[in-house]
C-alpha cells in the first residue's frame, strides 16, 4: 500500500502533465492514507486536504473545493503556526474566482494578518499573501487601494533579499508596475519595471543562463517608456533589438525629476515656430550637465569627428552625448569600438578651445538613431562654460 507522500508525488506528476482526471483519485487516496498514518490534526493531513481542494478548484467544482479548503483551515487553526494563513489565501483566491468578492477580500486580509502574527511582518510568506490581495483590489475597480499591498509585497521581499526570493520579487515588481498603471500613476511604474529588468539581468549575468522572464521584462519596460513618451525613441530602438533577437544593451539611465528630457527640448527648438527661448532652454540644459561624453578616436583621447551635410560645406563637428546610454547606442549602431571620453563640464572649456583651434566648429549632441539631435557652436559653448582656472 502506497504512503500518503508517495501518492501525493504521483498526483503532482499527473497534474503537472495535465492529467487532472488521473490526479483526483490519487489525491483522495493520499488523504485517506494521511489519516491512517497520522492522528489529527497533522500537517500531512492539511496538505492532502489543500491539494484536493486545489484539484477541485481546477476542475471548477467550487463547492467541493471550498469544503476541502475549509477542512484544511480547521486543521491549520488546530495546529497553530502559519499554516492557516496559507489556506486562507487559497480560499480568498477561490472566492474571487466565483464572484464572492467581499468574502475574497476578507479571506486575503485575514491571511496577511495571520502570517504577520505567526511569522513576522517582514517574512516572505506575508508578501505571497499580499500579492493576491493587491490583484483582487486592482481587478475589481480599486486599483488605487491596490497600490499599498502591492508596494508592501515588494518591500518585504526586497528586505528579505537573497537568491531564493529573486523570482517572487520579480513577480511582485511586475504586479506593482501594472497596478500603478491601472491606478493612473504610470510615471511611477517606471521604477519597479526597471528594477525587475535589473534584477533578472543580474541573475542572467551571475548564472550565465537567461531567465525566461527576462525578455518579457525588458519588453514591458520599453513598452512603458514608449507609453510615457519619455525616451520613447530609445524605447522603440530597444524594442526593435529585442524583436530581432539582439541584445538591447544596458538599461537607459533612470529618469528623475531633475533629468532634462533632451529629446523633447530638441524637438521644441527645431520647430518652425521655435524662437530664442526654445534654443536657450536646450543650451542651458546641456551646460548644466555635470559631464559630457564623447567617442575617443584613439588612445590619446582625440575626439571622434564626423562631418554633417546639414551644415555649410559639411563642416566637421564633435559627436557629443548627454548620457552614456546614448553614446553606447550610437557606437553599437555604427559598429564603432573606441574608448569613451568623459569630460566634466566645469573644466571642459580649455579642451573645447583646442578643438576649435583644430578647425572644429560645433558640438553635435545625441546623434544616435533614436534621439532628437541638437547642435551647439563651439564658440558659444566655450563662452557659456566656466572659464579655465
Amino acid at each position: 500500500m502506497s504512503s500518503a507522500a508517495e501518492l501525493t508525488q504521483q498526483a503532482a506528476a499527473a497534474m503537472q502533465t495535465g492529467r487532472l482526471a488521473e490526479a483526483g483519485p490519487l489525491l483522495v487516496e493520499a488523504l485517506a492514507a494521511a489519516r491512517r498514518e497520522h492522528t489529527e490534526p497533522h500537517a500531512q493531513i492539511l496538505e492532502a486536504l489543500r491539494n484536493l481542494g486545489e484539484w477541485h478548484r481546477l476542475g471548477q467544482q467550487w463547492d467541493a473545493a471550498e469544503a476541502r479548503l475549509r477542512e484544511a483551515l480547521a486543521q491549520g487553526h488546530a495546529l497553530g503556526g502559519p499554516a492557516a494563513g496559507h489556506v486562507l489565501s487559497r480560499l480568498g483566491t477561490l472566492y474571487g474566482r466565483i464572484g464572492r468578492l467581499d468574502e475574497a477580500e476578507s479571506a486575503h486580509r485575514e491571511a496577511v494578518a495571520h502570517l504577520e502574527r505567526t511569522l513576522s511582518p517582514q517574512a516572505p510568506p506575508v508578501a505571497e499573501a499580499l500579492g493576491p490581495l493587491a490583484h483582487l483590489l486592482a481587478h475589481t475597480g480599486r486599483a488605487a487601494a491596490a497600490v499599498e499591498p502591492a508596494q508592501r509585497a515588494v518591500d518585504v521581499l526586497a528586505h528579505a533579499g537573497g537568491e531564493e526570493v529573486a523570482g517572487p520579487l520579480a513577480k511582485a515588481l511586475t504586479r506593482l508596475a501594472q497596478i500603478l498603471e491601472l491606478a493612473g500613476r504610470a510615471p511611477e511604474a517606471e521604477l519597479p519595471a526597471r528594477h525587475r529588468v535589473a534584477l533578472l539581468d543580474g541573475l542572467h549575468r551571475a548564472s550565465g543562463k537567461e531567465p525566461a522572464a527576462l525578455f518579457p521584462a525588458r519588453r514591458d519596460y520599453y513598452d512603458l517608456l514608449a507609453l510615457l513618451g519619455h525616451r520613447s525613441r530609445v524605447a522603440q530602438t530597444r524594442l526593435r533589438a529585442l524583436t530581432e533577437g539582439r541584445d538591447p544593451g544596458p538599461l537607459p539611465p533612470a529618469e528623475t525629476e531633475t533629468t532634462p528630457d533632451f529629446d523633447a527640448l530638441a524637438r521644441a527648438a527645431a520647430t518652425p515656430e521655435a524662437g530664442p527661448a526654445e534654443r536657450a532652454a536646450i543650451e542651458q540644459a546641456a551646460i548644466a550637465l555635470s559631464h559630457w561624453h564623447f567617442l575617443a578616436a584613439d588612445r590619446e583621447s582625440a575626439p571622434h569627428v564626423a562631418p554633417h551635410p546639414a551644415l555649410p560645406n559639411g563642416l566637421p563637428m564633435l559627436k557629443a552625448f548627454t548620457d552614456l546610454d546614448r553614446l553606447r547606442l550610437y557606437a553599437a549602431d555604427h559598429q564603432i569600438t573606441v574608448p569613451v571620453l568623459t569630460l566634466a563640464t566645469a573644466s571642459a572649456a580649455p579642451w573645447l578651445a583646442r578643438q576649435l583651434a583644430a578647425g572644429l566648429t560645433h558640438l553635435h549632441f545625441n546623434a544616435d538613431d533614436c534621439s532628437d539631435a541638437f547642435y551647439l557652436p563651439l564658440r558659444q559653448a566655450i563662452a557659456l562654460l566656466p572659464p579655465a582656472n
